[in-house]
């Protein structure tokens, strides 16, 4: 076991300090641990020219850091952003949950900056605007902002990135999340782009977004009086939270193109919430609780296809 932390915060530390640099790439990376809160091309380079781009996407399972719903929670995700040749962009998009409770679950604003600073070396900074539907059961959704930045590094064999994520709601969090990944490019006849670029990621996190989300799910509000006091006491530590590999797939015609993919994730360190309901004057109604989390490994799918113009 000891062996085990060693050899984990060695890892730790060299994603740290390769990740102080960045690489260039052509438009985009898709970054499955964040496909749930619809942030497109969160990586991108400052285009030659100003751009639109209107995507739709379809994911078989909103997957966070290796945390999701009982059920599955199929997305189908509309989306339109501009790029503006100076680095800046701006999007929305809407998420419609596909399966028997059908509706619109998740709608979102984007905007960021994305900025190269050698061949090797680019970033992006970004906020996110989530607005989710009452009946969420995303567990995501007790989350109201997002802000965050990405830092990536080409070292020819091998590309890793440092990416931090701030998640501001009734809990406040920081995930950290660091990347490896290698791309094999290849044209064809019509000078089509295709990439393959099979990547491991690391996850890090504090979980008090989950915690909410599952008092949340064990006492809805609809039944209980609006006056009570649900405190939750058990820590928000900030941990390991999943490891997660995926083999995406790209082409790109220059003014459309399309991707898949395919991601494994095998969630670690389950959650403890302790938590307790108080009335109004300070009577129990819910003693303190105890919910530790059943962990499973997860694998789910993104399509997509976009048009630029």
């Amino acid at each position: 076991m000891v062996k085990n932390k060693f050899a984990l915060a060695i890892l730790f530390s060299c994603f740290l300090i390769i990740s102080l640099e960045t690489r260039a790439q052509k438009d985009s990376i898709d970054l499955s641990f964040l496909d749930s809160i619809n942030l497109d091309d969160l990586f991108k380079l400052k285009s030659k020219k100003s751009y639109f781009k209107i995507q739709a996407s379809y994911l078989t399972n909103s997957v966070f850091a290796g945390r999701k719903d009982s059920l599955p929670l199929p997305y189908f995700t509309p989306s339109i952003e501009y790029n503006h040749k100076s680095g800046l962009y701006a999007g929305a998009s809407l998420s419609y949950l596909a399966n028997s409770n059908s509706r619109i679950d998740l709608w979102s604003l984007d905007l960021g900056y994305s900025f190269e600073l050698s061949k090797k070396l680019n970033g992006n900074l970004y906020i996110n605007k989530p607005f989710y539907n009452n009946s969420s059961s995303n567990v995501q959704s007790a989350v109201s902002f997002y802000a965050g930045s990405s830092l990536t590094y080409d070292a020819s064999i091998l590309a890793f990135t440092a990416s931090t994520n701030f998640m501001f709601g009734s809990e406040n969090d920081f995930s950290l999340i660091l990347t490896t990944d290698h791309q094999f490019n290849w044209s064809d006849k019509s000078n089509a782009l295709w990439t393959f670029a099979p990547s491991f990621n690391l996850f890090l996190g504090s979980s008090g977004y989950y915690q909410t989300y599952r008092v949340d799910r064990k006492n809805p509000r609809n039944n209980l009086p609006q006056t009570v006091n649900v405190t939750i006491n058990s820590p928000n530590k900030f941990q390991l939270m999943s490891y997660e590999f995926s083999t995406p797939l790209y082409f790109d015609k220059t003014t459309w193109g399309f991707f898949i993919n395919p991601t494994y994730v095998i969630a670690v360190n389950p959650i403890v919430t302790t938590y307790k309901v108080t009335g109004p004057f300070g009577g129990t109604i819910v003693p303190e609780t105890r919910i530790t989390e059943k962990i499973s490994n997860s694998f789910y799918t993104t399509f997509g296809a976009y048009i630029k113009f």
